[in-house]
């Protein structure tokens, strides 16, 4: 399913999207948890890391990208 969501996003269009990719807490929770259980989560920290950088304004089409894909599947905001 996160696949077929994610090709149809592909072929969206961009526009009105802003590319800022919110963070309600649960990454940040579960990345803590992680770290005090000794459990490394390197492609958890990274995802983490774009939506921390996107806040910062480094915007682009993969911000834009996992913004819809997030509204898709999660229904996150897309801040337009």
């Amino acid at each position: 399913m996160l696949l077929q969501l994610s090709g149809a996003k592909l072929l969206g269009d961009y526009e009105g999207i802003d590319g800022f990719v919110a963070e309600s807490g649960e990454a940040r929770w579960a990345l803590e948890t992680a770290k005090d259980l000794g459990i490394e989560t390197p492609a958890w920290q990274s995802a983490f890391d774009v939506r921390i950088e996107s806040k910062k304004g480094k915007i682009n089409f993969a911000t834009k990208l996992l913004a819809a894909m997030r509204n898709a599947f999660g229904g996150h905001k897309i801040n337009k």
